[in-house]
This record gives C-alpha cells, sequence and structure tokens, in this order.
C-alpha cells in the first residue's frame, strides 16, 4: 500500500522545520519587545539558518542553474550574519550589518542577473529609483547628524537594493507559472520595505510597539521570496523547461517550438 502523504520522511521534515522557523521567528520578536539580549542574539538569525537547511535540502533536486542556486545560498548566509550584527547595538554593529547586507544583495544581484532588455529595464527602473530617491529624501535629514560612514553606506545601499529589484523584476519569465514567477519580485520589494522601515525608526521617527514586528515580517518573507527564485526554472505549477538566461521572445519562441 502506498504510503500516506503524512509519513512521507520529506513531507516531516518540511513541516519540523516550518515550525522551527516559526518558533524562531516569534521567539526573536518576544526576546526584542521583553529585552532578553541573550536570547534576541541566538534566535535573530535562526530563520534564515533553516532557510539555508531547506534550500539544502528541497532546493537540489530543482532545475535551478548552479550560480543561482550557489550565490543565493551565499546571500542567505551573508543575510543571517548580519541579523547577528544587528542584534548587537551601536553603529559600528550597524555599519557591519549593512556591509553584511550589501554583499547579500550583490549576490542576489549575480544570481539574478540575465540578458539585458533595454525597453524592459527602463519600464521597471525609472519608478523603482524614483521611489528609492523618495526614500532618500524621507531619512535625509535624520541621516545628515549621523557618522559620515554612516552617511556614505547608506545610499549605496539604497541604490544597490532598488538593483537587486529591477534585476528580478525584469528577468525573463523561465519555465515557471506566473505566480512563482512574481514571488521573488514581492520578495524584493518587502525586502526593500523592510530596510526603508527600519531606517524611518532609526533616523526620523520610531514607531514602536510595531516597529519591529513589521520590519522583521517584511524582511523574512523578503528572504523568503528571494529564495523562491530556485523554482524559476521549472516549477511544479507549469509544464517545460526553462531557457536560463534567454530572453521573452527566446522562451515564447521555445514555447511554440516544444507545441
Amino acid at each position: 500500500s502506498m504510503q500516506p502523504h503524512w509519513k512521507n520522511p520529506r513531507v516531516i521534515t518540511a513541516a519540523a522545520l516550518i515550525v522551527g522557523a516559526l518558533c524562531a521567528a516569534v521567539l526573536t520578536l518576544v526576546a526584542h519587545y521583553l529585552e532578553w539580549s541573550v536570547c534576541h542574539k541566538i534566535a535573530k538569525p535562526m530563520p534564515l539558518v533553516v532557510m539555508i537547511i531547506v534550500m539544502f535540502l528541497f532546493g537540489r533536486d530543482s532545475q535551478c542553474s548552479k550560480r543561482r542556486f550557489f550565490t543565493i545560498f551565499v546571500g542567505l548566509v551573508f543575510g543571517a550574519i548580519g541579523d547577528e550584527f544587528l542584534a548587537f547595538d551601536g553603529t559600528a554593529m550597524f555599519v557591519a550589518g549593512l556591509g553584511s547586507f550589501t554583499v547579500g544583495h550583490l549576490c542576489y544581484i549575480a544570481a539574478y542577473a540575465h540578458r539585458p532588455n533595454g525597453r524592459k529595464m527602463l519600464m521597471r527602473g525609472i519608478p523603482i529609483f524614483c521611489i528609492a530617491i523618495c526614500y532618500y529624501a524621507v531619512i535625509f535629514q535624520g541621516l545628515a547628524k549621523q557618522s559620515i560612514p554612516l552617511q556614505i553606506a547608506c545610499p549605496l545601499y539604497i541604490v544597490i537594493e532598488g538593483i537587486v529589484v529591477l534585476m528580478v523584476s525584469s528577468r525573463p519569465r523561465g519555465g515557471c507559472c506566473a505566480e512563482c514567477h512574481m514571488v521573488p519580485t514581492v520578495g524584493s520589494i518587502l525586502f526593500m520595505t523592510s530596510d526603508a522601515l527600519l531606517a524611518y525608526g532609526m533616523f526620523v521617527m520610531s514607531f514602536e510597539p510595531v516597529e519591529r514586528a513589521l520590519v522583521m515580517f517584511t524582511y523574512w518573507m523578503g528572504q523568503l521570496g528571494l529564495l523562491w527564485g530556485i523554482k524559476d526554472h521549472a516549477c511544479n505549477c507549469a509544464k517545460g523547461t526553462a531557457l536560463l538566461d534567454g530572453d521573452d521572445d527566446e522562451i515564447r519562441a521555445a514555447s511554440v517550438n516544444r507545441g
């Protein structure tokens, strides 16, 4: 007889990891609000650690390119390192965290890099960078009171974040369905939203008690969305295989040929 779905070891492992990630997320927020310093430092990177484990356990059988798999993995690792830096107080730790997240974003740019479609990138790029300029304008006065390294690092980081959103949102469809194709784009936007909320709380005006919960929720969902990109090349929702670095015209032509 067939083994019940809920007894499948992969299903059990996935369920255990999801529960573990949720517990770590809740513990991170509870430790922050109750000022359990040591507990907060231990728990904060744990949701990303779980994502890395999930990636290795369930992502290896995807048809993702080695470049994308490796760069997303490194991006998640630097995200977890950045989380740990930001669990400590002080400008130096914040700048170190910013540096870690910058490396992570550069990895995501490499992961989602594709043959540029000038018109599509222009249409996506104009609104993205208008939003980035507004984001910087809102925090500018508060940021001007900070140290010089922070004044230099923050706008550079915003530009890199904008490039991530641009690369992810303008990438070719590949072999996945429209919904799975949209998930990394939403993830990149949520990641940028999380950082904007964090910067607003730091440099303009704190909006605790909801600030930390909003920042962390949008951040975790953003990282999860970017991780979802390993399914781009053949999600379970779509038939066919992907052209790893083709443009939309090539993908349409390939679809006709397959038909």
